[in-house]
């Protein structure tokens, strides 16, 4: 029999015997020794060849090792991460703060205290009252006050001579009570007696018993000569206010000194109307208080009634040009020329009215 000789490129046979030769030797396996814990263990030969292989599990890789050091200031053994190994000194907050704290003598009472290290040289008092006391004969005059409020001593300049208080607490703590003895400001007691006392109370308008007692105790009486004359006497000369006058119609249209011969627009004149007002509730009622446009996502909340056909062809039409002829004019307040549309969808509308005439018209014809 002849032998088959394998007909390859002498490139491509090289490659195949390594790869052959790659896989037998992975898969010998060696007993290696951990880095971390000097526990025993088997890799394969592959891994090791690779730059691995140096850990026996997973705890030993992660796991960084701890440093031994000793505190600056207790002498206790603490552990550290290898990554703080130079910059850790101490083995709690308690020992760093003892450290970085000095202890001081005041130069005014001689009580010691504790100041951090780097303000040793600046400090020189225990608190601003020995810091007060020290200045006395030195820098001017000094006053020294007690406070209203927690009766504590305090050191002021004569410029602040009217001081009362220590402090800004004190002083906000003095504005509420004078602000309760005033009766701004009422406790939480007094607030509900307020409150079951006023319930079910009308302020400012008169219940029908007292309309009616007032009424029979009127009836009948009538003024003297001589109590009409002192009224007049002494009303003469008097102006009353501007709300009055208005109430009582003197500040009205051309005697209002701001009259400027009724420059206000017809349609504002309108809007303000009782009729204007009766027009869009009952559209309201008839649309049941929603935005007619189609496609419209409802967010919009207020509400506008549009005519569908344009209100300044009604009124060229008509040739409306006073309040008394548009309220006379029927067109302007049929119900069925009105649609209730949502602010944004009737921005929509805004010079394109003719659009939309037909589409308004065919959704109110369904509603009647």
């Amino acid at each position: 029999m002849e032998e088959e000789v394998i007909s390859l490129p002498p490139a491509q046979y090289i490659i195949k015997i390594t790869n052959y030769m790659e896989q037998s030797i992975s898969k010998k396996i060696i007993e290696k020794k951990c880095i971390r814990c000097g526990k025993k263990f088997e890799v394969y030969l592959f891994r090791v060849t690779k730059g691995g292989g140096k850990y026996c599990s997973q705890k030993c890789h992660y796991g960084k090792p701890k440093v031994k050091k000793r505190c600056i200031v207790c002498g206790k053994k603490f552990r550290v991460k290898n990554s703080r190994k130079d910059t850790a000194k101490y083995c709690s907050k308690v020992c760093r703060h003892n450290d970085l704290t000095v202890e001081i003598k005041c130069k005014q009472c001689g009580k010691k205290f504790q100041v951090n290290n780097y303000r040793k040289n600046k400090t020189k008092f225990c608190s601003m009252k020995c810091f007060g006391k020290s200045l006395e004969g030195k820098r001017g005059e000094v006053i020294k006050k007690i406070c209203l409020i927690c009766k504590k001593e305090f050191y002021v300049t004569p410029s602040k001579g009217d001081k009362k208080y220590c402090s800004r607490k004190c002083d906000v703590i003095h504005r509420k009570r004078q602000f309760q003895k005033l009766g701004f400001l009422n406790s939480p007691e007094t607030r509900k007696k307020i409150s079951i006392a006023h319930k079910g109370k009308s302020w400012g308008k008169h219940t029908e018993k007292s309309k009616r007692k007032m009424s029979k105790a009127k009836k009948g009486k009538k003024l003297s000569d001589e109590q009409k004359k002192q009224m007049s006497l002494f009303l003469k000369g008097k102006h009353l206010s501007i709300r009055t006058e208005f109430k009582k119609g003197q500040m009205n249209g051309s005697n209002n000194p701001a009259w400027r011969g009724g420059v206000t627009k017809l349609k504002t004149l309108l809007c303000k109307t009782a009729e204007f007002r009766n027009w869009k509730l009952n559209i309201c009622d008839r649309d049941n208080y929603t935005c007619q446009m189609p496609n419209c996502d409802k967010s919009e909340k207020l509400l506008d009634a549009h005519h569908v056909i344009q209100y300044a062809i009604i009124v060229n039409k008509n040739n409306i040009k006073t309040l008394e002829q548009a309220l006379s004019c029927k067109e302007l307040w049929d119900i069925n020329n009105g649609i209730i549309l949502c602010k944004k969808c009737h921005r929509v509308t805004y010079n394109q009215e003719e659009k939309f005439v037909q589409l308004f018209q065919e959704i109110i014809k369904l509603k009647q």
